[in-house]
């Protein structure tokens, strides 16, 4: 068996890119075939299951586009790729309101039964409009799109034709082991921040001199 790590790459009007993944459990030399299933399974996240329903494409702008869905397969140490698939994608947004700032970010948030910090693990998704907020924290029907929209998206990758591919929390440690199956997903009302994202942007300026 293997560690794969599965990202779908996108961009913005204000962010040069943004990414968000999960760890897969499954056998050897399937980078390929894995990122086909997350392309897959992220459209039924981004699209809705069915059709319409729970489509976390109505949270963005037409601006913020899915580009791709990129799977690496680990070596031991769980740091570097041995072999790359790559899926083109291509969603856009369909939501008409302003983006929120570059830096925040919305958590898909990660539970296992295993009850210690290994046991948990979070994805980051790019912010969202507007239109998602209630009095500063994010709307309760924005949540359950986003929580229905992360499950559909497990899911869909879980029952994939084409192998047994596991989403798991998977630990650099190897403490208690390499990975850790995670069976609940939750959404928080508080929008959190992704730093890095600061180093992608560009900035421009309003500048005086004095006195």
């Amino acid at each position: 068996m293997a560690i794969y790590r599965c990202r779908v790459r996108g961009h913005s009007a204000t962010i040069i890119e943004w990414s968000m993944g999960v760890h897969v459990s499954a056998v050897t030399g399937q980078a390929a075939v894995l990122s086909a299933a997350v392309a897959t399974a992220f459209a039924a996240m981004w699209n809705g299951v069915p059709a319409g329903t729970n489509a976390v494409k109505t949270l963005y702008d037409i601006a913020t586009v899915a580009d791709d869905a990129v799977v690496e397969e680990l070596d031991a140490s769980l740091i570097h790729n041995i072999s790359q698939g790559i899926t083109i994608i291509n969603l856009a947004g369909t939501g008409a309101g302003e983006p929120l700032p570059p830096n925040v970010a919305v958590v898909l948030s990660k539970t296992s039964d295993l009850p210690t910090r290994s046991g948990r693990g979070r994805a980051y998704m790019p912010p969202p409009t507007v239109d998602s907020m209630n009095s500063g924290r994010m709307a309760s029907a924005s949540r359950d799109i986003y929580a229905n929209g992360w499950k559909n998206m497990l899911s869909s990758l879980s029952t994939a034709s084409g192998g047994a591919f596991d989403p798991v929390i998977a630990h650099k440690s190897f403490i208690p082991s390499a990975f850790t199956p995670f069976n609940q997903v939750k959404v928080g009302d508080v929008f959190d921040t992704q730093r890095r994202r600061r180093n992608k942007l560009k900035e421009s300026f309003n500048i005086l001199s004095f006195p």
